[in-house]
């Protein structure tokens, strides 16, 4: 089964999924629109009111990414380079996510496998640091 067809089925499964509750009653429930803008934006993201809102999210991150980028693009280094920051951001600290099931970086963890299987080792050695960061945060 190919990896675009198991994302599909994930994104399509998760909609399903009202997460006990707590959805947000906004048509943007997975911030695609916030996570599509930092992928737009020029240099750093630390503006402090977009930093928060990203610090909130947690493994809805990975679900926009995987909602905005197709499978050429996740392969791309250049892109790469603007994802993982917006990964490490949104597990700065995972006790203010307000969505409980988004503190646990499931889907995050699973789209972390899919980029390291790219060719560049710096953007590997970046997978490898980003995926022990999410781990560490989200063990405590």
């Amino acid at each position: 089964m190919s990896f675009v067809v198991v994302v599909t089925q994930i994104v399509f499964a998760l909609s399903l999924c009202s997460f006990g509750g707590e959805m947000q009653q906004n048509d943007d429930y997975y911030a695609i629109n916030l996570v599509d803008n930092l992928l737009r934006q020029s240099g750093d993201f630390n503006v402090s009111a977009t930093e928060k809102q990203l610090n909130r999210l947690g493994d809805r991150v990975s679900i926009a990414l995987l909602k905005i980028l197709d499978e050429k693009a996740l392969s791309d280094p250049r892109k790469l380079r603007r994802i993982l920051p917006l990964i490490r951001g949104a597990f700065v600290r995972p006790e203010i996510v307000p969505i409980r099931e988004d503190r646990k970086p499931k889907i995050t963890l699973f789209l972390l496998r899919h980029l390291g299987k790219v060719s560049d080792p710096a953007i590997q050695e970046q997978i490898i640091q980003t995926t022990q960061f999410v781990k560490d945060q989200t063990a405590k």
